[in-house]
């Protein structure tokens, strides 16, 4: 297992922790401390760190994990809308593929305002490709105090919709 920890508890220990509360019948999610990257070599220790943490926990607990995008990509502003959603989706693909290898469940967690649009569209058009389409262990999760989260939701539930949908599954229910 790799360094996916803090000075503040060791894996080993909260791998420990972990199975104390999985054996009390709750469930958990495992976030890594810390987001808002300021260089690509920490974006590039963060994502490090995920896929440690993902091979650290397999075998060990029912696997579900919280990812924040900002601490995959230092540069991800809605300025720069396009190149953050190429890069964003390039490195949380790695993270998913890991975790579609191992049976784990993957939340993106929703961040301020200014990173909304970016996140809705890698986590959204990753998942519509063939690869992720009907993966069901991936989530977002939204934050209830944002303005336009009510709006976020019903966009969401639309796209699940959609997701779900392949054009030959649809074509098999159109159909006579």
């Amino acid at each position: 297992s790799g360094d996916w920890s803090s000075d503040v508890c060791s894996s080993d220990l909260a791998i420990k922790r972990l199975k104390k509360i999985h054996a009390k019948g709750m469930s958990t999610t495992v976030d890594l401390l810390g987001e808002a990257c300021v260089s690509e070599e920490e974006s590039e220790i963060y994502l490090r760190r995920y896929l440690d943490l993902l091979d650290a926990l397999d075998g060990e607990v029912p696997v579900n994990i919280s990812v924040k995008l900002s601490a995959l990509y230092s540069r991800s502003k809605p300025v720069g809308f396009e190149e953050s959603v190429r890069v964003l989706k390039s490195r949380l693909r790695q993270i998913y593929d890991r975790a579609k290898e191992l049976g784990a469940f993957v939340y993106v967690d929703m961040e301020d305002t200014s990173k909304t649009d970016i996140t809705l569209e890698v986590v959204q058009s990753l998942l519509m490709e063939e690869e992720f389409r009907y993966w069901k262990d991936a989530g977002i999760v939204l934050q209830a105090y944002l303005r336009r989260t009510k709006r976020d939701a019903e966009g969401i539930l639309d796209w699940v919709q959609q997701r779900g949908r392949s054009e030959e599954h649809t074509s098999e229910l159109q159909s006579p």
